[in-house]
């Protein structure tokens, strides 16, 4: 995990994702930064 995995995490942590939508694009960073 570099520095785009932790700008990835802060802008997690700021959009605090309220919809299905914002969910999934989440779950599609994670699962980028953990592959």
């Amino acid at each position: 995990m570099g520095i785009r995995a932790v700008l990835i995490l802060k802008k997690i942590g700021f959009i605090k994702p309220s919809n299905l939508h914002n969910l999934c694009n989440v779950y599609q960073l994670v699962f980028a930064i953990l592959n």
